[in-house]
Protein backbone atom coordinates (compact mmCIF):
# COMPACT_ATOMS: atom_id res chain seq x y z
CA UNK A 1 0.00 0.00 0.00
CA UNK A 2 0.93 3.84 -0.49
CA UNK A 3 -0.15 7.16 0.95
CA UNK A 4 -2.81 7.50 -1.61
CA UNK A 5 -4.53 4.17 -1.58
CA UNK A 6 -7.69 4.70 -0.68
CA UNK A 7 -8.93 3.30 2.37
CA UNK A 8 -12.68 2.25 3.61
CA UNK A 9 -13.18 1.23 7.53
CA UNK A 10 -16.13 -0.75 8.66
CA UNK A 11 -17.62 -2.49 11.76
CA UNK A 12 -17.32 -5.67 10.41
CA UNK A 13 -20.56 -7.79 12.37
CA UNK A 14 -22.75 -5.01 10.70
CA UNK A 15 -21.01 -3.43 8.24
CA UNK A 16 -21.29 0.21 9.80
CA UNK A 17 -19.64 2.75 7.67
CA UNK A 18 -16.65 4.43 9.69
CA UNK A 19 -16.20 8.07 8.69
CA UNK A 20 -15.86 11.69 9.74
CA UNK A 21 -18.63 12.81 11.94
CA UNK A 22 -20.09 16.64 11.80
CA UNK A 23 -18.71 17.30 15.55
CA UNK A 24 -15.06 18.39 15.53
CA UNK A 25 -14.19 15.58 12.92
CA UNK A 26 -14.65 12.61 15.17
CA UNK A 27 -14.87 9.65 13.90
CA UNK A 28 -18.63 7.49 13.74
CA UNK A 29 -21.26 5.75 11.85
CA UNK A 30 -21.60 7.23 8.76
CA UNK A 31 -24.70 6.78 6.36
CA UNK A 32 -22.34 6.54 3.38
CA UNK A 33 -18.49 5.25 3.09
CA UNK A 34 -15.91 7.84 3.49
CA UNK A 35 -12.78 7.54 1.74
CA UNK A 36 -9.58 7.87 3.79
CA UNK A 37 -6.07 7.65 2.24
CA UNK A 38 -3.89 5.16 3.45
CA UNK A 39 -1.49 8.69 4.76
CA UNK A 40 -3.80 9.28 6.89
CA UNK A 41 -3.09 6.73 8.99
CA UNK A 42 0.29 8.13 9.52
CA UNK A 43 -0.25 10.97 11.84
CA UNK A 44 -3.52 12.24 11.02
CA UNK A 45 -5.59 11.04 13.97
CA UNK A 46 -5.45 11.14 17.62
CA UNK A 47 -7.62 10.53 20.91
CA UNK A 48 -9.30 13.57 22.28
CA UNK A 49 -10.27 13.11 25.75
CA UNK A 50 -10.60 16.58 26.55
CA UNK A 51 -13.88 17.38 25.48
CA UNK A 52 -15.70 14.75 26.75
CA UNK A 53 -14.19 15.58 30.19
CA UNK A 54 -13.97 11.93 31.50
CA UNK A 55 -12.04 8.90 30.53
CA UNK A 56 -14.08 7.99 27.63
CA UNK A 57 -12.22 9.41 24.40
CA UNK A 58 -13.09 10.04 21.15
CA UNK A 59 -10.93 9.52 17.52
CA UNK A 60 -11.07 13.11 16.00
CA UNK A 61 -8.80 13.99 12.81
CA UNK A 62 -5.84 16.41 13.16
CA UNK A 63 -3.66 16.23 10.10
CA UNK A 64 -0.07 16.11 10.84
CA UNK A 65 -0.13 16.56 14.70
CA UNK A 66 -1.91 13.33 15.40
CA UNK A 67 -0.70 9.67 16.00
CA UNK A 68 0.45 6.84 13.55
CA UNK A 69 -1.95 3.93 13.79
CA UNK A 70 -1.28 0.51 12.45
CA UNK A 71 -4.30 -1.30 10.11
CA UNK A 72 -5.01 -4.35 11.34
Amino acid sequence: MVGNDDILLTVGLNDTNIGLTTNAERLGPSQRPFRFRFSDFNGGFEIDYESHGSSLGAVVRSPLVGERWELA
